[in-house]
């Protein structure tokens, strides 16, 4: 029997190399499920500190479990080089 597919509401950030960031996150979240993106909006960086933030939203569908997607964006997040805490988000992914 085929686990249950559940639907996950996903934000996606990025100020550093985002165009690269995106392209990455995009490709390894479509191996999950199916997917769908929002249009990429730009918002000035918090505190006027850093390059101005890549915006995006993502419905994934997957059979995964919320635990297994959460250690997977924890996991793009690292992949990327994120380092908490900086102005200089390689990607974050909620």
């Amino acid at each position: 029997m085929n686990a249950p597919e559940i639907i996950f509401a996903l934000a996606l950030a990025s100020n550093l190399d985002a165009e690269q960031h995106f392209t990455f996150a995009y490709t390894q979240l479509a191996t999950l499920g199916k997917v769908q993106f929002s249009s990429v909006y730009q918002i000035p960086c918090r505190d006027g500190i850093g390059d101005d933030y890549w915006n995006s939203a993502c419905l994934l569908k997957s059979s995964l479990n919320p635990s297994e997607i959460e250690a997977f964006l924890k996991k793009l997040e690292s992949d990327t080089g994120r380092i908490r805490p900086s102005h200089h988000i390689s990607l974050d992914v909620d």
